[in-house]
Protein backbone atom coordinates (compact mmCIF):
# COMPACT_ATOMS: atom_id res chain seq x y z
CA UNK A 1 0.00 0.00 0.00
CA UNK A 2 1.24 3.51 -0.51
CA UNK A 3 1.76 5.50 2.29
CA UNK A 4 1.02 8.71 1.13
CA UNK A 5 -2.83 7.87 0.05
CA UNK A 6 -4.92 9.89 2.22
CA UNK A 7 -9.02 9.65 1.76
CA UNK A 8 -10.88 12.60 2.78
CA UNK A 9 -13.91 12.35 1.04
CA UNK A 10 -15.76 12.99 3.96
CA UNK A 11 -16.06 16.77 5.58
CA UNK A 12 -18.99 17.04 8.20
CA UNK A 13 -20.13 21.12 8.52
CA UNK A 14 -22.02 21.91 11.89
CA UNK A 15 -24.55 25.06 10.93
CA UNK A 16 -25.34 25.52 14.08
CA UNK A 17 -23.50 27.97 16.67
CA UNK A 18 -22.35 26.06 19.73
CA UNK A 19 -21.85 27.93 22.62
CA UNK A 20 -19.03 25.68 24.03
CA UNK A 21 -16.68 22.74 23.42
CA UNK A 22 -18.25 20.48 25.28
CA UNK A 23 -22.03 21.68 23.94
CA UNK A 24 -20.45 21.01 20.66
CA UNK A 25 -19.54 17.22 21.65
CA UNK A 26 -22.44 16.23 23.08
CA UNK A 27 -24.51 17.44 20.28
CA UNK A 28 -22.68 15.77 17.53
CA UNK A 29 -21.13 13.20 19.03
CA UNK A 30 -23.05 10.79 16.88
CA UNK A 31 -22.55 12.00 13.75
CA UNK A 32 -18.35 12.87 14.35
CA UNK A 33 -18.35 9.18 15.48
CA UNK A 34 -20.15 7.38 12.34
CA UNK A 35 -18.18 9.51 10.16
CA UNK A 36 -15.16 8.19 12.12
CA UNK A 37 -16.46 4.58 11.87
CA UNK A 38 -17.10 5.41 7.87
CA UNK A 39 -13.82 6.67 7.21
CA UNK A 40 -12.50 3.69 8.99
CA UNK A 41 -13.57 1.40 7.04
CA UNK A 42 -11.70 2.25 3.75
CA UNK A 43 -8.47 1.41 5.91
CA UNK A 44 -9.06 -2.24 4.72
CA UNK A 45 -7.99 -0.36 1.34
CA UNK A 46 -5.57 2.49 2.08
CA UNK A 47 -3.21 3.17 4.63
CA UNK A 48 -4.32 6.14 5.81
CA UNK A 49 -8.00 8.15 5.81
CA UNK A 50 -8.77 11.89 7.44
CA UNK A 51 -12.77 12.80 8.41
CA UNK A 52 -12.55 16.83 8.39
CA UNK A 53 -15.36 18.24 11.51
CA UNK A 54 -16.22 22.48 10.92
CA UNK A 55 -18.20 23.77 12.89
CA UNK A 56 -18.81 27.45 15.00
CA UNK A 57 -17.90 27.11 18.22
CA UNK A 58 -17.85 30.06 20.44
CA UNK A 59 -17.83 32.62 17.91
CA UNK A 60 -14.39 30.81 16.43
CA UNK A 61 -14.65 28.76 13.31
CA UNK A 62 -13.40 24.93 14.10
CA UNK A 63 -11.74 23.20 11.66
CA UNK A 64 -9.99 19.82 12.53
CA UNK A 65 -8.73 17.18 10.17
CA UNK A 66 -9.30 13.69 12.05
CA UNK A 67 -6.56 11.32 10.43
CA UNK A 68 -6.37 7.45 11.17
CA UNK A 69 -4.45 4.77 10.18
CA UNK A 70 -4.46 1.17 11.39
CA UNK A 71 -1.89 1.92 14.22
CA UNK A 72 -4.09 4.40 16.28
CA UNK A 73 -7.67 3.07 16.10
CA UNK A 74 -8.31 2.65 19.16
CA UNK A 75 -10.55 5.54 19.21
CA UNK A 76 -13.14 2.60 18.02
CA UNK A 77 -12.97 0.38 20.92
CA UNK A 78 -11.85 2.61 23.49
CA UNK A 79 -14.73 5.70 22.64
CA UNK A 80 -16.85 5.01 20.09
CA UNK A 81 -18.03 1.55 20.99
CA UNK A 82 -18.98 2.48 24.32
CA UNK A 83 -20.56 5.63 23.25
CA UNK A 84 -23.16 3.11 21.09
CA UNK A 85 -23.54 1.06 24.33
CA UNK A 86 -24.93 3.50 26.30
CA UNK A 87 -27.17 4.36 23.83
CA UNK A 88 -27.75 0.73 23.48
CA UNK A 89 -27.20 1.11 19.31
CA UNK A 90 -25.82 -2.78 19.73
CA UNK A 91 -25.92 -3.29 16.24
CA UNK A 92 -23.20 -0.23 15.81
CA UNK A 93 -21.25 -1.73 18.39
CA UNK A 94 -21.00 -5.11 16.79
CA UNK A 95 -19.94 -3.37 13.18
CA UNK A 96 -17.11 -1.10 15.54
CA UNK A 97 -15.94 -4.34 16.93
CA UNK A 98 -15.95 -6.25 13.80
CA UNK A 99 -14.08 -3.50 12.11
CA UNK A 100 -11.50 -3.06 14.94
CA UNK A 101 -10.95 -6.79 14.48
CA UNK A 102 -10.53 -7.27 10.90
CA UNK A 103 -7.62 -3.89 11.03
CA UNK A 104 -5.56 -5.19 14.12
CA UNK A 105 -6.13 -8.82 12.83
CA UNK A 106 -7.38 -9.94 16.40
Amino acid sequence: MNEDVVISGITLRFETEYESFPSFMKESADPIYKGILSVCQNLEKVDKVALIVQANIDGTEFDSTLEYTKDNISILKDVINPFYEGIEEYETCEKIMKLYSTLTNN
